[in-house]
């Protein structure tokens, strides 16, 4: 076995593949993520620096599978994470929450794992395939249709329009002009 395990790292190296064997964890999760087991949400990671958006829905994708600081390595078996998915109303609350305790302004918008792609008009959370409830949409979306394959929590008035904090919208991903869309992304940590 440790023959095969000295082998696999060699072929890795080899073919400079770069992994971590060791996932800098603070508890349950990486350094700089947030421990939501309490809720069944893992590890959830929404804080990055200024500047680092993502400029398409593709890159979210990409940057949570590989972590925000390349914490994961999806083809060396170290895990990965996704985009976020809210499966509960009491995950939403904590989502809610916890983003209400950083402080963004109304331009701000978290890509999410929801998405209509190949089932146009079905919503669903790419990771689970699970279906998206009603409870995570600002009233009257989805809307966009064809239009659009992802949804994004916002918060699109901070203090006029209570109930619609950090609600869900179905955007085009032509509103992405590369500013204000940042990957909200989650970890299930195996133990």
């Amino acid at each position: 076995m440790k023959g095969a395990l000295i082998f696999s790292i060699l072929s890795v190296s080899i073919l400079g593949i770069s992994c971590f064997e060791d996932v800098n964890l603070v508890g349950r999760c990486p350094s700089g993520w947030v421990d939501a087991s309490n809720v069944g949400m893992g590890c959830l990671f929404y804080i990055w620096e200024e500047g680092r958006t993502a400029a398409s829905y593709a890159s979210a994708v990409s940057s949570c599978a590989q972590g925000p600081y390349g914490e994961f390595c999806p083809s060396c078996g170290t895990g990965a994470g996704h985009l976020l998915e809210i499966l509960t109303v009491e995950q939403h609350q904590y989502v809610v929450d916890l983003l209400n305790t950083a402080e963004f302004d109304t331009t701000v918008q978290f890509y999410t794992a929801a998405t209509d792609m190949n089932r146009e008009g079905q919503w669903y959370w790419s990771h689970s395939l699970v279906d998206v409830e009603d409870f995570v949409w600002q009233g009257g979306w989805p809307q966009y249709q064809q239009y659009s394959t992802f949804g994004t929590l916002n918060k699109p008035c901070p203090d006029t329009c209570p109930g619609y904090e950090w609600t869900m919208r179905d955007v085009p991903e032509y509103w992405n002009g590369g500013t204000g869309f940042y990957p909200f992304c989650q970890y299930q940590p195996s133990m």
